[in-house]
């Protein structure tokens, strides 16, 4: 298998790609992106589209899955063997259920065991495994209902990672909390922190992203900046290295959305040509 640890183009995927590892809504399909030697486009998925018709935003991870509805409703299913589905029980649940008195959530993001939740009042809310504190309510208890993240307003975007989380405020600070054993929370130590840290280094940030223990930002110039795990090249800055504070790995001003996988990471340019 090939491995990278620098940004290139990425020519078998189509310009124009609105997202990655996720549906293209309304054309009934589904574009998979992983190991360039093996990159194929699936057929058809109905049950995947019915399901992208329901809800208005959705985040899984291999075990469950979150998704709030059009009446910013969260509803939730899957493992649940730390509470990461919030519904203040370990039991797994294999079809939707909502969670009471939980409302007016915008956004959700999925880590390993844990999941976030964004509300319309700009607070974060988080449940499920919390050994490094990636709830972010100082405490490493875990949690199987929701509890509000310390500290945290104005947020507008939320990413989980394996086993950390991020926040992107609206004046374009972004802060981290959980796991650093990489560095990803980026505030140039490797000290896991149950309260979120402001990551250093950067400003006007307008889009996040989490790998599996690395994070990446996008800043308003369209810049993009990596940290975090970098064992496999996912950082795209050319050395094996972790970093504990956020490097610039594409400085050329036209990336326009970004993903990351476990160990990999994406960008899509202002052509809608996708890099990786």
């Amino acid at each position: 298998m090939e491995v990278s640890n620098e940004f290139v183009l990425l020519p078998f995927l189509p310009k124009k790609s609105q997202m990655l590892w996720t549906s293209t809504v309304g054309r009934q399909r589904i574009w998979a992106a992983g190991n360039r030697q093996k990159h194929r486009r699936t057929g058809a998925c109905s049950a995947f589209v019915a399901f992208r018709c329901f809800f208005k935003s959705h985040s899984r991870d291999a075990d469950h899955t979150l998704a709030v509805d059009s009446d910013d409703r969260l509803w939730v299913w899957g493992r649940n063997n730390y509470g990461q589905l919030g519904i203040d029980s370990k039991s797994d649940i294999f079809s939707p259920v909502s969670i009471s008195n939980f409302d007016n959530v915008t956004a959700v993001s999925a880590g390993a065991s844990h999941s976030l939740a964004l509300k319309s009042d700009g607070t974060v809310w988080a449940f499920g495994y919390n050994e490094y504190g990636q709830l972010g309510n100082g405490t490493t208890i875990s949690a199987s209902k929701p509890v509000q993240v310390q500290g945290l307003s104005s947020v507008i975007a939320i990413a989980a990672g394996s086993s950390h989380s991020l926040a992107l405020k609206s004046d374009g600070t972004l802060w981290a909390w959980g796991d650093n054993r990489f560095g990803q929370l980026g505030n140039g130590t490797f000290e896991a922190s149950a309260v979120p840290v402001q990551v250093t280094g950067i400003s006007s940030v307008k889009e996040i992203a989490c790998g599996g223990f690395h994070s990446l930002a996008i800043i308003n110039d369209g810049s993009v900046c990596a940290w975090g795990d970098n064992s496999e090249g996912q950082l795209g800055d050319g050395t094996y290295n972790d970093s504990p504070i956020p490097v610039k790995v594409i400085a050329d001003g036209n990336v326009r959305t970004i993903a990351a996988g476990l160990y990999s990471s994406f960008a899509v340019d202002e052509n809608g040509e996708v890099w990786g």
